[in-house]
């Protein structure tokens, strides 16, 4: 089963850079061959691209028309929610290196233990230990500190929700993807090493869609400004605008890019 698991892994995460629709191996440059990228090259370090300053933002870097949805663009919304499945992975292998090792040394029976139930706080322990309580005995505290549970993944949930828009998709696929990543941290990475959160599946995208929903607003309305300062600052506000400029993936990210002004 762990086998098993590690090859789905590896094969979703390939799965991200094919194009199933091509027919056979093309030039690699040619942008059927990792539609992912658009048309950009398919390396990992890519040119520096400008950001212009002197030109007002417009409020949508997609017409309302041209907006993505799951229903018509299930194939490519399966695709690109590998990504954050796994920066959600990388994550844990940065902070929690043990959840990842639990994927390897835990058994089988553990997992199904740990998602048949919730993760629950003691309350009249000592610093609130977790425990397991039944999964029809929802918890009101995970045991958890305030700031990861109404701060850390809130944030995660608006990151989440803002990718998906920032690649093209309606607001509705964007929040559907960000509660669905909500599900699959718990259920499928976290649940490794101890029993999902009631709280956080529902609290990262409840408070984390309209969390994002004022980010976009507001970057976009700062954009539209006059004041050249304040069009830099809604790329402040929300980062995905330069780490996803017009719905192109750029792994370079921050490094790669420079701002243009102008200067009278």
């Amino acid at each position: 089963m762990k086998i098993l698991f590690g090859i789905l892994l590896i094969i979703s995460f390939l799965y991200t850079f094919t194009d199933n629709e091509a027919s056979g191996y093309e030039n690699m440059y040619s942008s059927p061959y990792l539609d992912l990228y658009g048309d950009t090259l398919p390396i990992l370090v890519q040119k520096s691209k400008s950001i212009d300053l002197s030109s007002k933002d417009p409020s949508l870097r997609f017409h309302k028309e041209e907006l993505k949805s799951i229903g018509r663009n299930f194939n490519e919304f399966a695709r690109a929610s590998v990504i954050p499945y796994m920066w959600n992975w990388t994550e844990r292998l940065i902070i929690a290196p043990g959840n990842v090792k639990n994927v390897f040394t835990n058994s089988i029976s553990q997992y199904f233990h740990n998602i048949s139930g919730w993760q629950g706080c003691k309350l009249d322990s000592p610093g609130c230990d977790n425990i397991r309580t039944s999964f029809w005995d929802f918890p009101f505290s995970d045991g958890d500190f305030t700031n990861t549970n109404y701060f850390q993944h809130p944030l995660s949930g608006m990151a989440t929700y803002l990718y998906y828009r920032q690649i093209g998709f309606d607001r509705v696929s964007a929040g559907f993807g960000s509660a669905m990543h909500s599900f699959l941290f718990e259920y499928t990475i976290e649940a490794w090493q101890q029993p999902p959160s009631f709280n956080d599946l529902i609290v990262t995208p409840a408070l984390g869609i309209p969390i994002g929903i004022v980010v976009e607003i507001s970057s976009d309305w700062l954009g539209r400004r006059d004041s050249q300062f304040l069009r830099a600052l809604s790329y402040i506000v929300n980062p995905a605008k330069i780490l996803i400029p017009e719905g192109d993936i750029y792994w370079q990210g921050l490094g790669g890019f420079s701002f243009r002004f102008n200067l009278y």
